[in-house]
């Protein structure tokens, strides 16, 4: 009897042991349960900290630096013609009595700008660029009758400016980096831009890394400002353009300058003078001569002038200007000597002085732009615009210039342009320091039409 009580508690007692067991493990399955959904929640609830950590800071980041876009692509479709160089001088069919049409060129152009507000009476501007056209091998020159062949490259990127602006108080500023210095006014009027830089294009249209300050005259008389500029000019990548005549030879001028400018209501007066110190040129290395020389001094050339920039005429819509300006060079007795590639490109800085003449207008009614412009430039005329937007840099043409445009805006940001330029060559050498210039007969005629967006 005892045996079976026995054997009944210990039956009784494992049954309830099982029973506990298998609660124990139900409720444990729950526990689990309820740890991954708090695993699961937690993380989800991570994952939103962690987007609102990442908002926050590039909040933070876009509140301190403010970015602006531009975006263009051209196609222009040139015709070079050269009738006569020198007279009889030079009878090459190379170099003279040849007319070509080379397939249009194709160019795009992004530019990523930048500025922020450091702290107060403090900022930073700057503007990457990245350009691309469809000669980059095989580019245009139009002093002689073929194309110049270069070392391929796809795309060219550049850092167009970087630059600190400081405040100093009511009177005086200074700027000190990759200058805004390219882009001179009254260019961007057919550039369908703001002003882009602080001096006038005519007499200065160059990239420079260095300093200027800016001297607020308005005790002395209202809305006038003074600025000095002290800096290093560099040409532009010359892979960005498909017309390769008259740039890319300045190499690391020095520049001094001296810029008086007052707003009259809504017309701009100014008068300047700039030095480009010792201008230097990258000696010819070809097959039949080849040198290892450093660049040589050629001299120094002054660009000096003045001009009026008026707007909202005529109910508003109306905007004309008109640019006068000298150049006067002091050489130093060094040569160049490029004749092996071209027989004229050769000898000492310039020998006389120079002037150029720049006037235009143009008319807004509604959404379109027609624009009219005409520039002039004699026999020894020497620009400082070697890092000028337009691709002919046509401002440094010892001839005649006419450009005529029409701008469609097609809404805030978007816009089209076409246009013609005829550039009239009356002596050689435009855009070049040395060389004596010799008469010249030849026209390049450019039709172009172009798409832009700046946002």
């Amino acid at each position: 009897m005892k045996k079976i009580i026995l054997s009944t508690a210990i039956i009784l007692s494992s049954h309830t042991f099982a029973a506990s067991l298998e609660e124990d493990v139900v409720l444990l399955k729950k526990e689990i349960e309820l740890l991954k959904k708090d695993q699961k929640e937690n993380k989800a609830e991570n994952g939103k900290l962690a987007d609102v950590v990442e908002k926050i800071e590039t909040q933070a980041f876009t509140n301190k630096i403010n970015f602006g876009g531009e975006v263009s692509i051209r196609a222009d479709q040139l015709k070079n013609t050269v009738d006569d160089i020198g007279g009889s001088a030079m009878a090459n069919p190379a170099y003279e009595n040849f007319s070509t049409t080379p397939d249009p060129m194709i160019s795009a152009k992004f530019r990523l700008n930048m500025k922020a507000n450091v702290l107060d009476n403090v900022n930073f501007n700057g503007s990457l660029e990245a350009t691309r056209n469809s000669s980059t091998n095989s580019r245009i020159a139009t002093q002689r009758n073929i194309k110049i062949q270069t070392t391929y490259q796809d795309t060219t990127f550049e850092v167009a400016r970087a630059y600190m602006d400081v405040k100093v108080n009511d009177m005086f500023s200074f700027d000190f980096g990759i200058l805004p210095t390219a882009g001179g006014f009254s260019n961007h009027l057919s550039d369908n831009k703001p002003r882009q830089s602080m001096f006038p294009g005519l007499i200065f249209d160059m990239s420079t890394y260095g300093a200027f300050t800016t001297l607020n005259l308005d005790s002395i008389s209202s809305n006038t400002v003074m600025r000095a500029v002290l800096a290093k000019a560099y040409t532009h990548d010359t892979d960005k353009y498909f017309y390769q005549s008259n740039r890319g030879n300045v190499k690391n001028a020095d520049i001094m300058g001296l810029f008086v400018e007052k707003k009259i209501n809504d017309t701009l007066v100014y008068a300047g003078v700039n030095r480009l110190g010792s201008l230097k040129i990258t000696p010819l290395v070809s097959p039949t001569s080849i040198t290892t020389d450093m660049p040589s001094d050629l001299g120094d050339i002054l660009n000096y002038g003045l001009g009026v920039e008026s707007s909202k005429i005529a109910d508003g819509g109306l905007t004309v200007f008109a640019h006068l300006a000298f150049s006067a060079p002091s050489k130093s007795g060094a040569t160049a000597n490029y004749s092996v590639a071209i027989p004229y490109a050769t000898g000492e800085m310039l020998d006389g002085n120079g002037h150029a003449f720049h006037a235009g207008g143009q008319y807004i009614f509604g959404s379109t732009k027609l624009g009219l412009e005409y520039n002039k430039g004699s026999k020894y005329w020497f620009s400082g615009t070697q890092g000028a937007e337009d691709p002919f840099n046509k401002l440094a043409t010892r001839g005649s210039v006419v450009e005529a445009y029409v701008i469609q805006n097609i809404n805030k940001y978007v816009y089209a342009k076409v246009g013609a330029l005829q550039i009239s060559e009356d002596y050689t050498g435009s855009g070049w320091h040395f060389a004596e210039p010799l008469t010249k007969d030849a026209k390049q005629t450019d039709v172009y039409v172009q798409l832009g967006a700046s946002f």
